[in-house]
């Protein structure tokens, strides 16, 4: 919005302002306050309604001088004494002809008709564009010559004068509103100027309702909730200096504060740092579709936040995204995590930790205390959830922790171990196990069970593993691609 102080620096130096914008944004409400605020004596018009004679050159009517008639001009009181000093000329585009080439000899002059108004200092005139890609206007295009005459053009933009809410309506409620018509979407904007914000503002302070005033299109509902719980801005930035990570996820936890706040975390780095992790879970699914700032910050606090990490394997597990954002997600955690672990060797990318995992879990394997007998430990397995990773995620750790080792187990044991494995793997991408938190003791396990089997006559181990073992352990199609077999396993 125009700044007041080049609103009197115009004045001062005895400007003529040609102000242009569409309806209900304020001109001649600026224009009224700068006048006021100046104390010029300053006549108002509104050229659809002018008539040059009557609001300017005057009425004649005949005067007798003796045996002389002639026609005197009857001028309105604020010329006939010459003692204005502005002229604000509303709609200027709207009026008849004659008006506007009044105005041109006025704007340039300061005179109609060679009369001189000697303490008329400038003329400024509103008018809406004549030509506009979104509104058709009832205006005339000012010809080039009326333009010229005005030493400033000023264009008012298509936007809510938030000091001017402020003003009328208490800060934050003007911060309220002045938010939710910002998120308003383009075509709605067109429907609710400002003037008309303006006009549901006052009805809503008497106590009408908005909906009294703004189109269905545009939500009445939510801009009453944005007045309920104040700013958003205000109490994003009181979050973020301020609250605990429990008050945080209290806060994003209602339906219209998340609504209200969403658009501003998503479109600031500091906010969507803060405040990503405590986001609803079934929110943070729909963001990490929809918007790739969500998707780069969830995967930067994956691993310091577990429940992240989840609502990214199951997107990804559930093929709810994209093909292309899926292929973005398994980038961005590829790069993160040789960027954190430094894992090129070669030019060649080289799963250190896995490689050393496997003889550390072989060992600790063998030697582990097992304590649950093996039909009823597998019986519950069996029967465990596996419809979330978390679900997954869980059994696998439980299974790795509590089975006892390959040597206690009969064929039909070891067998359904391996089976076990294989189904909670057919549900996972292989990038989820990468991230499991056990993943070495889990490639030891596995290794240890094959290791086991292959020493079994009694077991076919062409029908029970696949040959391919430079792609993952073999087993069926859910371990394939889970990491690399051991050198003793692959023998």
């Amino acid at each position: 919005m125009i700044s007041e102080q080049r609103l009197k620096f115009w004045l001062d130096n005895d400007l003529n302002v040609l102000f242009s914008g569409r309806h209900g944004v304020g001109k001649s409400t600026i224009i009224k306050q700068v006048m006021d605020g100046e104390g010029l004596n300053w006549k108002y018009f509104s050229a659809a309604t002018m008539d040059p004679w009557v609001d300017f050159i005057g009425i004649p009517r005949e005067k007798n001088d003796g045996d002389t008639s002639y026609l005197e001009l009857i001028r309105p009181r604020g010329f006939a004494s010459d003692e204005v000093e502005a002229l604000v000329i509303d709609e200027f585009n709207r009026s008849h002809k004659k008006v506007r080439n009044a105005v041109m000899e006025l704007i340039q002059f300061k005179s109609i008709n060679g009369h001189r108004f000697e303490n008329l200092r400038v003329v400024w005139a509103v008018v809406n564009p004549a030509r506009d890609r979104d509104f058709k206007y009832d205006v005339q295009p000012l010809d080039p010559a009326q333009r010229d005459r005005f030493q400033v053009h000023v264009e008012i933009p298509y936007r809510v004068n938030r000091e001017y809410f402020a003003e009328k309506f208490g800060a934050e409620s003007a911060a309220a509103a002045v938010e939710w018509w910002d998120a308003l979407p383009e075509k709605t904007k067109y429907q609710v100027s400002p003037r008309r914000l303006d006009y549901a503002l006052e009805l809503y302070q008497r106590g009408g309702s908005l909906r009294d005033a703004l189109p269905r299109q545009a939500n009445p509902r939510s801009l009453l909730d944005r007045i309920d719980i104040g700013s958003v801005e205000v109490r994003l930035k009181s979050l973020y200096q301020e609250a605990s990570d429990d008050e945080i996820k209290a806060f994003f936890e209602v339906e219209n504060q998340y609504r209200s706040a969403i658009e501003y975390v998503v479109e600031d780095r500091e906010y969507l740092e803060r405040f990503l992790p405590f986001l609803p879970e079934e929110k943070l699914v729909t963001l990490l579709v929809e918007n790739s700032k969500v998707r780069r910050q969830a995967i930067a606090v994956e691993e310091e936040y577990e429940h992240v990490a989840f609502v990214i394997d199951d997107v990804m597990a559930a093929g709810a995204c994209h093909p292309a954002i899926q292929v973005e997600i398994w980038e961005r955690q590829n790069a993160k995590e040789l960027d954190e672990k430094c894992l090129y060797r070669d030019d060649e990318v080289a799963l250190i930790d896995i490689d050393k995992g496997w003889v550390m879990a072989d060992d600790e394997f063998r030697d582990g205390p097992w304590k649950k007998p093996v039909w009823k430990f597998l019986e519950t397995m069996a029967n465990r959830n596996n419809s979330s990773t978390r679900d997954r995620r869980l059994a696998l750790q439980s299974l790795i922790e509590e089975c006892p080792r390959p040597a206690q187990l009969s064929d039909d044991e070891l067998t359904t171990c391996l089976a076990v494995v294989n189904t909670f793997m057919t549900r996972s991408i292989p990038k989820t196990v990468h991230r499991f938190s056990q993943r070495c003791d889990l490639a030891g396990f596995v290794n240890a069970l094959l290791i086991d089997a292959v020493d079994r006559d009694s077991l076919n181990m062409a029908e029970l593993v696949r040959n391919d073992f430079d792609k993952g352990f073999g087993f069926h199609h859910g371990l394939v691609g889970l990491c690399t077999v051991s050198e003793e396993a692959r023998r």
